[in-house]
């Protein structure tokens, strides 16, 4: 038991290195918003309020969680379907 979680320490240690290094940001939560719901996003106001479905990605980046907001879209041509697991700048 001391060994495995000897292994998850060290792994969790170098994706934190590996996140504080790069400018890479990692997928922590994905939300669906529908028209007429209510999500609230900084310096978006309330998703809810729009005609169109968005999707919000949280990222963690080794210091916070920072949140991308796009259009959702099920066939992926304008907007997008799913959040990218590992975001780079």
């Amino acid at each position: 038991m001391k060994l495995f979680t000897s292994y998850i320490f060290v792994l969790l240690s170098l994706s934190l290195i590996f996140l504080l290094s790069t400018e890479n940001q990692i997928l922590i939560k994905e939300s669906k918003v529908e028209p007429g719901s209510s999500f609230f996003v900084i310096n978006y106001g309330n998703l809810g309020k729009s005609k169109q479905s968005s999707l919000v990605c949280n990222y963690f980046n080794g210091y916070q969680v920072t949140q991308k907001v796009y259009w959702y879209s099920d066939n992926n041509l304008l907007g997008r379907n799913s959040c990218e697991l590992i975001y780079k700048k």
